[in-house]
Formats: C-alpha cells, structure tokens, sequence
C-alpha cells in the first residue's frame, strides 16, 4: 500500500497519489495504532463501522456509503462463509447512520426475515400484488408456453391483437365510469403497463375465432386452451388470481420502493414460497419498474436493490427463456438508472455463475472464503484495484471474514464482520407456509412444500 495521509484540521484524508516521493535515507516508521485508526476513517461520521480490522482488532472496519452505492457492490464466497451476514451487517449500518437511500432486497430463501427489525417492510407476492398486466410481451408468451409448449406464430399474432383490445375495453370502462359516457383514445400496445381482463382477452378470440379464415379456428381454440390452463395453475395464482384486475400500479410503486409516509425505508420481498420461473417473473418486474423510475425520477431518489443469490437472477449463461427475460431486466439497471441513482448489490458463490456485465459494474467486493483457484483468477480479473496480495489468503478465511477492496472502503485488506444479533442472523424461514405438527417426518414435510410451491416444478 502506498500514499498520503493528509493531516489537515478535521477528518484525515487518504489520497493513493504520492505527490512528494521519499529520498533515499528519508527516515521510515511502522504505522502505528493511530495512523491506522485515521486510515480507516474512524470517527468520520460519513463512514459506517461494519467489523474490525484483522490483526488491529482496536482499528474498526468501517465502509463509505456513498462509495459503496456508486457502482455498486459484490459479496462472493462459498456457502456458508458468511455472505448474508456481511450483507446484513453493511444495510444495518447504513439504516443506522440513515443514509438516504431506498433499499429493496431479493430474498429467494427468505433469510432476512428479522434482521433489518421495524426498519424494513416484507414484501410477499400473492395474487393482486403482481399482476398478470405487469407481465411484457416475451414474460407472457413464457407463462403461457409453461402449459402446452412453444407457442405458434398465429398464436401469438393472435395474442399480439387480443392483448391491445383487453386494455383499450378496460380504458374504455374506466372512462366510462369517472365521466358517466364516452370511450378512451388512448394508444396502447402489448408491453403498456395497463390492466386488462383476462375475460376481455378470451371474449377477443371467441369472437375472431370463426371470422379470420387466415389463421384458422384451431390456433385460437389452442391459445384459449392454453389460457385457461394458466388460469388453473397454482404456480401462477399470485398472476392470475386476483379476482378482478384494478390499476394498482401507482400503489405498488409507493409500497415496494418506500414512497409512503413515515414508511420504513426498506423492503424486503420474500420469494421462497414461489415455485421456479415464477420468482424471476417477479424480479423482471421489480427492475424494470426500477428502471422506469431512475428514468422519469431523473434520480431525485437513490435506490439500492441487493439480489442474493444473483446467479438465480442473472446468470452467466442462462439456461432456459425466463433466464434470459429476467437477465435481460437486470441489465436494464445498468447504464443510465445507474448513472440516475440506482445501484446494484450481487451476493453469490461463484463469481463465474454470474452475469459479467453484473460484475464490471461493481465498484467493491467483499470476498469470503473462495477454496476454488479457479473462482479467485476470475476474482482477480475483476477486482478494481491490485489486491493479489490479499487473495493469497482468501483461502484461509474464516466464517464472518472477508477482504474489502474497492470505492466502498477506506483501504483493501481483511476485515472481521461484527456478529450480528441472534434475532438478526439470516437463515432460512418460508413464510406464509403452514407449520408442520412436530410429529411429521421428512418424507411427509417434502410433500407439503411441494404441493406449496404449486402443481409441477418445486422451487429450486
């Protein structure tokens, strides 16, 4: 490591430039307990003790959290080396130093069910929450391909003129409704965030069915059929459930990016009770509607989403259509959302599982225990400053020890996690699932969170 360290009147700064280079026979010191407390910033406000320094175990570990938004931020490591802890720890800090930022969590296994307390809301998806209008086009024919197979392409032409008129007919109530006559104008297409009936969407293809000699009877009897499955699908109940469809949006915007009054400043949306696929529906939705609010917010808010287990939502090469859809929403974050305020925290395993484009825009990582060379050269090829000496040792790390390199800490080095709270440690709940008696054995609990997750495929 090399540098200055400002000693001017208030907080000592720490600048990697030596504008002054020693001469030969300079006189050299060991830095003492005092330089290193001023390295890493302790008692600057603006930096959130999160640990303490391994080996200075009086020298805290602390992070910027300015520094840690911009760009974002990665925490990598094998299971069970502390990933979701350190997560824990830095949101803590920040949520107990109030720093203005709105925070959304991605929990698949709903881990972080108590340890964020009274400051943070969960989220957990069930019908009406996230509609089937929220869907884009390319999510639609997904959902719909999940009973019956791929689609044709009359169908989903088909589909590409029933959607337009199910919305314009639900305008066209509304318009009704508020002014007692008249019909909406309103241009929509398939991708507007409008609500529609599903019965508007099945009346639409009942009523061309016999008329468009084109593209035959059986095309439309085939993507009602495939309708109707969707409707019947329990996986699919948080969609289609809702018994009549309302304009939500306004609401769930306010309510999952913590817009309302006196509302705690972060959300933690719960995904472990939805089967696989209908969980990164959800996560496509949540970024493109983060996206959509970097764009027209013109970042008057600045907004952390923290994907745990970021290989599930975006992976490096994905391994079916909802993989690619969801990935495809995740990168929208990047370029100008981020620029307009809206950073991306990653929590994984293997740092090859995940989307390259993730981690270039990650300005600081957190690296746990990585046992794999081959995890800690693609470490390396990443990382935004020189820290081989550092990821020598990355092997020998223990539970709750990391390496913090990048903007979001004063200095690389190793750092030891503060432990949490008891109540506060991640670890798996599934909420909304009903308890088993104490005396059910494990065959017996399978079943149960099989037929929870719905008929079909079980979460993975």
């Amino acid at each position: 490591l090399s540098g200055t360290l400002g000693l001017t009147p208030g907080t000592p700064t720490f600048s990697r430039s030596i504008p002054f280079p020693p001469a030969l026979g300079d006189v050299s010191y060991k830095a003492s307990a005092t330089d290193l407390r001023r390295l890493f910033r302790n008692g600057d406000e603006e930096a959130y003790p999160i640990g303490v320094v391994l080996g200075q175990h009086d020298v805290a570990a602390t992070i910027d959290g300015d520094g840690v938004l911009n760009g974002g931020f990665a925490v990598l490591g094998a299971p069970s080396s502390g990933k979701s802890s350190t997560v824990a720890s830095m949101v803590r800090a920040m949520l107990r130093h109030r720093h203005k930022v709105r925070t959304i969590l991605i929990d698949p296994y709903n881990e972080y069910s108590h340890s964020f307390g009274k400051a943070a809301v969960r989220v957990t998806p069930e019908p009406g929450l996230f509609p089937h209008w929220l869907l884009s086009f390319e999510e639609l024919l997904w959902v719909l391909s999940t009973n019956g197979g791929t689609m044709g392409e009359d169908e989903i032409s088909i589909l590409e003129e029933a959607i337009p008129a199910a919305k314009l007919r639900f305008l066209q109530r509304q318009s009704a409704h508020q002014t007692g006559g008249g019909g909406a104008r309103e241009a929509v297409s398939v991708d507007s965030p409008l609500p529609y009936r599903i019965t508007d969407l099945v009346g639409y293809i009942d009523k061309n069915a016999h008329s468009d000699n084109a593209r035959g009877i059986v095309s439309f009897s085939r993507l009602r059929t495939r309708i109707m499955a969707a409707l019947a699908d329990p996986k699919l109940s948080i969609l289609f459930g809702s018994v009549a469809p309302s304009d939500n949006l306004a609401a769930l915007i306010r309510h999952l990016f913590r817009l309302e009054d006196n509302a705690p400043p972060m959300a933690v949306v719960q995904l472990g009770h939805l089967a696989a696929g209908v969980d990164q529906l959800v996560v496509s939705i949540i970024c493109r509607l983060a996206a959509a609010m970097a764009e027209w917010g013109q970042g008057a808010r600045k907004t952390l989403i923290i994907f745990e287990d970021a290989a599930r939502f975006a992976p490096a090469n994905p391994r079916d259509k909802i993989g690619e859809l969801t990935l495809k929403s995740v990168r929208r974050l990047g370029g100008r959302p981020r620029k307009l305020g809206t950073s991306i925290g990653a929590v994984f395993s293997h740092p090859t599982s995940v989307s390259r484009d993730m981690l270039r825009q990650c300005g600081t990582y957190f690296i746990h225990r990585m046992p794999s060379q081959s995890d800690v050269e693609e470490v390396e090829d990443l990382l935004p400053e020189a820290a081989g000496a550092f990821l020598g040792a990355v092997a020998n790390l223990g539970e709750g020890e990391a390496i913090g390199v990048g903007r979001g800490v004063p200095l690389a080095g190793r750092i030891g996690i503060a432990r949490l709270p008891d109540a506060a440690i991640p670890s798996e709940h599934r909420v909304g699932a009903p308890d088993l008696p104490p005396e059910a054995d494990e065959v017996a609990g399978l079943v149960h969170r099989w037929r929870y997750c719905g008929a079909g495929e079980a979460a993975e």
